[in-house]
C-alpha cells in the first residue's frame, strides 16, 4: 500500500505550544537566549561606538531596545513560526513519521510498525477547540506520539492502513 502523509492541523500545533508555553512560561533555555541576545544587542552598540562619526542612542535607550528585541527573539518569534504548517505526519511501510517545526525547535520522530502494538483514534480538546487525534501505543501500553488528523485522509483512510500493517485500530471519538 503507498505511504500516506498529512500535515497536522497548524491551529492544533499551535494550541499545544501555547498551553506548554503557559505552563513552563520561563524555561530556562529561553532565559540563556534572551541573555544571550541582551548581550548581543549591547556589543553591537559597543562596537559602534568606537566608530567616532557613529551617534548611536544612550545607554538607557540602547538596554531599552536591547531587551525589547530579547523578549521578540525569545517569545515572538516562536510564535511566529506557529503560524506555519509545521508538523507532517508520514505513515509509511517502515514505520510512522513525525516532523514537527514548532516554536522553540524541530523534532523528527520515527517509529518502526515493530515497536507499535495499537492505535487509538479520539477526540482532543485543546483551548476549546476539538481536534480528531490518534494516539500510537507501543508493547508497554505506552503512548508513544499523539497526532492531530487534518481533513484529508480521513479516519477511515488511516483505519484501513493501520488494518493493512495488521496496527489494532480502536475509535474512541
Amino acid at each position: 500500500m503507498k505511504q500516506l502523509q498529512w500535515h497536522e492541523p497548524a491551529a492544533y500545533r499551535r494550541a499545544l505550544f501555547l498551553a506548554r508555553m503557559r505552563s513552563h512560561p520561563m524555561k530556562s533555555q529561553s532565559l540563556a537566549f534572551a541573555a544571550a541576545v541582551f548581550a548581543a544587542m549591547l556589543a553591537l552598540r559597543a562596537i559602534v561606538d568606537r566608530n567616532p562619526e557613529a551617534h548611536p542612542p544612550g545607554i538607557l535607550p540602547s538596554i531599552a531596545i536591547a531587551l525589547m528585541i530579547a523578549l521578540v527573539a525569545v517569545y515572538g518569534l516562536p510564535l511566529f513560526i506557529t503560524l506555519l504548517p509545521g508538523s507532517i505526519v508520514i505513515l509509511s511501510e517502515k514505520g510512522v513519521n513525525n516532523n514537527v517545526i514548532l516554536g522553540w525547535g524541530v523534532r523528527i520522530h520515527f517509529w518502526a510498525w515493530e515497536k507499535i502494538s495499537y492505535c487509538v483514534a479520539g477526540v482532543q480538546t485543546v483551548n476549546g477547540n476539538s481536534y480528531q487525534i490518534i494516539t500510537l501505543h507501543g508493547s508497554n501500553d505506552e503512548a508513544l506520539t499523539t497526532v492531530a488528523l487534518a481533513q484529508k485522509p480521513t479516519l477511515n483512510d488511516v483505519a484501513a492502513y493501520l488494518a493493512s500493517r495488521d496496527k489494532p485500530f480502536h475509535n474512541l471519538g
